[in-house]
């Protein structure tokens, strides 16, 4: 953590898995998420909160499948949202509880979920949509976009992709937007 005013380092935390693979850590509530290429998610302060300083790990949570979970997680309330790389793996979702981490569900879809997971609120779904592309094996296999109900993991909508892709998705207002091999595509 550097203080961008003076560029001084406020403070580091090391950790015993592999954080540097397609991870972008998730800020908020006073807290940092980062994934791991061993199937770890971690909960680290980002400042001074009860009993923890800033840079102390608050919790881990090991996936029981253990793969790379890639692109980082997604949060929505107390919820965290990421997907594992390599074929056959759920969506994970876990509840940070404060001082630990649960299972909150496991998506019954298992694919290559090779990005960042989104989650957000509508009005149809006001506890949340957790939105992930998984990855397909080849251009004329080029995956599927799901929308996952955030309470319980059931599929909401399935899109398949016209383009291989390896890219997160993002959202703009309504619409989602993701890139894939050679188009950039938008979904409302």
């Amino acid at each position: 953590c550097i203080d961008i005013e003076t560029g001084v380092e406020e403070w580091q935390w090391e950790s015993t898995d592999s954080v540097d693979h397609w991870v972008q850590p998730c800020i908020e509530d006073g807290r940092i998420y980062v994934t791991s290429y061993q199937g770890t998610i971690f909960c680290i302060a980002e400042e001074d909160q009860g009993t923890y300083s800033a840079g102390d790990l608050i919790w881990e949570y090991h996936t029981p499948m253990g793969n790379p979970l890639n692109g980082g997680v997604a949060k929505l309330g107390n919820s965290l949202y990421c997907g594992a790389a390599f074929s056959g793996n759920p969506i994970v979702a876990i509840t940070d509880e404060g001082d630990h981490a649960s299972t909150k569900w496991f998506s019954s879809v298992t694919g290559y979920w090779d990005a960042f997971t989104v989650a957000t609120t509508t009005p149809s779904y006001p506890d949340g949509v957790v939105i992930a592309c998984e990855r397909g094996t080849s251009s004329a296999s080029p995956g599927t976009l799901y929308f996952f109900d955030a309470t319980n993991g059931s599929v909401i909508r399935s899109i398949p992709l016209l383009d291989l892709q390896r890219a997160g998705v993002a959202l703009a207002g309504d619409y989602v937007v993701f890139a894939g091999s050679e188009y950039l595509y938008c979904y409302k």
